[in-house]
């Protein structure tokens, strides 16, 4: 079932990061969302409608980088690559959370699920947001804003690991296990 899938994706991208990535991938969102919500927007003559043209806004920019992302894992899954190949049978350090050890391939397969569930989440929390905010307080819209305002740097961070990977993966000549074990720092 789908519902046990997703917690899986998500339990096996936080398991297979390290400190430092997990550090890189939380904190700059949070301080820009602090940075953002210390703001309070000026709080503008008509609030309500502010709101519903950014999450609008958030909602257009999430769909176009799932888009990027459906992309991403098309091109690595069709590619005849050598150097695809040679991540599918390179084995990292990292463990999915049952203990399986997981190939180079396997690692960057998981950062674009999770990139893109975490997308869809933003979607869901988006469409719902612009139903209820006619009778939400806005106290409540400011926290909803920045919670979408996170999951969306987060998401960009994280679309920031695998670009990194995929240039690697797919620009460079020839993928040598150097190139691999320097993205493969254990804790």
């Amino acid at each position: 079932m789908l519902i046990y899938k997703i917690p899986e994706i998500i339990s096996n991208f936080w398991e297979s990061t390290n400190t430092l990535e997990k550090i890189e991938v939380l904190v700059p969102p949070l301080l820009i969302t602090l940075g953002i919500y210390a703001l309070e927007f000026a709080t503008p003559a008509d609030y309500q409608k502010f709101i519903a043209g950014f999450t609008n806004t958030l909602l257009t920019i999430s769909s176009l980088l799932i888009a990027f992302e459906v992309a991403s894992i098309t091109i690595l899954m069709t590619s005849p690559s050598k150097n695809i190949e040679f991540a599918k049978k390179t084995p990292t350090k990292r463990k999915t959370v049952k203990g399986y050890g997981i190939s180079y391939y396997q690692l960057i397969l998981i950062r674009n699920f999770y990139t893109t569930i975490v997308l869809m989440f933003l979607i869901f929390v988006g469409l719902l947001f612009n139903l209820i905010i006619n009778i939400m307080p806005q106290e409540y819209q400011k926290i909803i804003l920045g919670f979408e305002i996170f999951l969306l740097t987060h998401a960009m961070v994280v679309l920031g690991l695998v670009l990194s990977h995929m240039y690697y993966l797919l620009w460079k000549d020839k993928l040598s296990k150097e190139d691999i074990l320097s993205n493969d720092k254990a804790d």
